[in-house]
């Protein structure tokens, strides 16, 4: 009866408040409180003469809570549920609660076709990480190609899900460049939504810009500047739709190494303008000021960086590429062995800090610079 009474009351709250009328709202939501209140004392009450009924009670309401939530929440089945490992979160800032309730409520229908599972476990195998073997490959291939064609699956919010996207990102994954492009190229085409043409073009932009890069035995890297200048053509086309740190990061990049220096430092402030913290965009803009001959922006982009306590490991990357110019173009540079050396400096890696200062110094005629390194090598040998 008192639960019936206290439905009744938090009813009729509801019932004035739709017709406007605020306060016998207010009056009847805390009546149906004090009668809900009345309830929870009687029940402790009963708790007191049985402590074993604390537990019962307790676990008949977390279990009627946890059925009500799913009876009148229930998650719409997608593809993407079985496609990505529920134990999961998409991303690293998703709370618990999010994570809970995008993933751990079941799904409305939880039957699955078992040619569907199939597919699904075969992207996985393959897509993700794990091939299949090699005389699979081309035949899984052209059974998802024929399978994302027909599929009509759609999440729970009615939105497409952009097969040639995802489907792009798994040859991209596979480093089947060639499929990747094609599929990506194909959604291009059939897109109407400037936020999937900026992702497609974005996507579209990385895929032309692994295809052209190669990791030689040294540790450093060689270009094919064709593929990269496609790459930056997809990128110029993503920014019509969409931009981000990232973007604009890989842009200004990919526009460094085609030799356009000052749309590269555009794009790069761009990026730090969206995220300040993207180091590796500044170890970027340094290296492109070094090749314009603008010695002094260089060192005061490398200098920044310090402000963001840098681990040892965010300079990696930027020490391959000064090396990689070394290589490219030996003694034409030779600011580089300066900044490679105030790097090793401030990572207190004295003796190789030491040697770029002294090569640094038996190439250049600034005496301003070698002034500075000649005082660097002085406070390091003193240290010692």
């Amino acid at each position: 009866m008192i639960e019936l009474n206290s439905e009744k009351q938090y009813r009729l709250g509801n019932d004035f408040f739709d017709a406007g009328k605020i306060q016998e709202a207010s009056h009847s939501w805390k009546n149906s409180i004090l009668v809900s209140s009345e309830q929870s004392l009687s029940l402790i009450d009963f708790a007191h003469r049985n402590k074993l009924g604390v537990i019962a009670i307790s676990l008949i309401t977390i279990v009627s809570l946890y059925t009500l939530v799913f009876t009148i929440f229930p998650r719409q089945y997608t593809f993407l549920d079985l496609l990505i490992s529920s134990s999961q979160p998409l991303n690293g800032d998703e709370s618990w609660w999010d994570e809970w309730w995008d993933k751990r409520r079941p799904l409305q229908n939880q039957h699955v076709p078992y040619w569907e599972m199939q597919n699904i476990r075969h992207f996985r195998e393959y897509f993700l990480g794990k091939p299949s073997g090699a005389d699979q490959i081309k035949q899984i291939q052209e059974n998802f190609l024929k399978w994302f064609a027909n599929q009509k699956l759609r999440t729970s919010h009615s939105s497409p899900i952009n097969y040639n996207l995802l489907l792009g990102k798994g040859f991209f994954n596979a480093r089947d460049f060639d499929n990747a492009i094609e599929i990506l190229k194909q959604g291009i085409q059939q897109s109407r939504s400037k936020q999937e043409l900026g992702i497609l073009y974005q996507e579209l932009g990385t895929v032309y810009y692994y295809q052209g890069y190669f990791l030689q035995a040294d540790g450093l890297a060689k270009y094919d500047l064709m593929k990269v200048k496609l790459s930056v053509e997809a990128y110029l086309q993503a920014v019509r739709y969409v931009e981000g740190p990232f973007l604009f990061g890989n842009l200004g990049w990919g526009l460094y190494l085609t030799g356009e220096y000052e749309s590269a430092i555009d794009f790069s402030k761009k990026a730090l303008q969206f995220d300040e913290t993207l180091n590796y965009v500044r170890m970027n803009m340094g290296l492109t000021y070094i090749r314009m001959g603008k010695n002094q922006e260089a060192f005061d982009v490398y200098e920044s960086i310090l402000k963001y306590n840098p681990e040892v490991t965010e300079y990696e990357g930027g020490v391959r590429d000064l090396k990689e110019l070394i290589k490219q173009h030996p003694g034409e540079y030779p600011f580089i062995n300066f900044i490679l050396g105030y790097i090793f400096y401030q990572q207190g890696f004295y003796t190789l800090a030491v040697e770029n200062f002294e090569i640094f110094q038996g190439q250049t005629v600034d005496a301003a610079w070698r002034n500075k390194a000649s005082t660097l090598i002085h406070y390091m040998q003193i240290s010692n």
